[in-house]
């Protein structure tokens, strides 16, 4: 399991590319379109903070809801619930979130 980020480190990488990491092989370019702050919940490890990331894929293809590699230059590589939200000209929209 990759270790949770706060969401301030995710409001400051809005807008830019990351990657996904294809289970046959293969990758494709996403960017984070969207950080939802949805507050703080306390852990017996101190307190988590929770979030909605929107990211677009400029690609006609859909992917199925699952979990993802997804790999950003300086963040690193995280593993990600993601789930199609919806289809537009502009690509396709998948949700991650985090509570």
């Amino acid at each position: 399991m990759s270790p949770r980020l706060d969401v301030s480190v995710l409001v400051a990488a809005r807008g830019q590319p990351f990657v996904i990491r294809l289970p046959a092989g293969g990758s494709q370019d996403l960017e984070l379109i969207a950080v939802q702050d949805l507050g703080r919940r306390r852990t017996a490890d101190g307190e988590l903070s929770n979030y909605a990331l929107t990211f677009r894929a400029r690609a006609s293809t859909v992917l199925p809801q699952g979990t993802y590699r997804l790999e950003h230059g300086t963040l690193g590589a995280m593993d990600v619930f993601l789930v199609p939200s919806a289809r537009d000209g502009e690509g396709v929209r998948y949700e991650a979130i985090f509570n």
